[in-house]
């Protein structure tokens, strides 16, 4: 990238195998403007939690600020696999779906990708707590109320499906 960035995108993802519960965030950043996301998924791995805050963040970047083709924005990530894969080091051989999906949410749009070592920039370091806190925290909300966090449907027992509910609130609604 020749010019200087419109905007900047910080993202970090977390996940523990004992687990499988996995968090991502991604923080981006023009001269006057800031927007944390962040989430949660389950299952998942590594890998889709190093890619989901890029697609995340490029979507809601191109939703919001990039208002003309060739928007540019320079992503960090403090995963090398990641980058050295959006650069064409590596073979895209997993996630196809989220793959196609930053392809989308990068159509359109000047994107440079950095590697950068785990939390040696300040936002990288912020990306990385909210991480491990929102990982860490669903951790503990599963293990709390289900006897499996590894299968937490498992006990969460069946019940009445979205238009026998509908049916039930609008009787209970009715005014006389």
């Amino acid at each position: 990238m020749n010019k200087k960035p419109h905007a900047y995108l910080f993202v970090d993802g977390s996940s523990a195998r004992k687990d499988d519960i996995g968090a991502w965030a991604a923080l981006a950043i023009t001269a006057s403007q800031r927007r944390l996301l962040y989430g949660i998924t389950y299952p998942t791995t590594i890998s889709r939690c190093e890619l989901m805050p890029i697609v995340e963040g490029l979507r809601w970047i191109k939703a919001n600020w990039a208002s003309r083709t060739g928007f540019r924005v320079a992503v960090y990530s403090d995963s090398e696999y990641t980058v050295k894969t959006l650069c064409g080091f590596y073979k895209r051989r997993k996630n196809k779906e989220l793959w196609a999906a930053l392809d989308e949410a990068a159509r359109t749009m000047q994107i440079h990708y950095t590697w950068r070592e785990r939390n040696t920039l300040p936002y990288m370091e912020l990306c990385d707590a909210i991480c491990g806190g929102l990982r860490k925290a669903t951790y503990r909300l599963i293990e709390e109320y289900f006897e499996d966090p590894k299968n937490p449907e498992a006990v969460i027992p069946y019940g009445l499906l979205p238009s026998e509910l509908e049916k039930d609130t609008n009787e209970n609604n009715t005014h006389s």
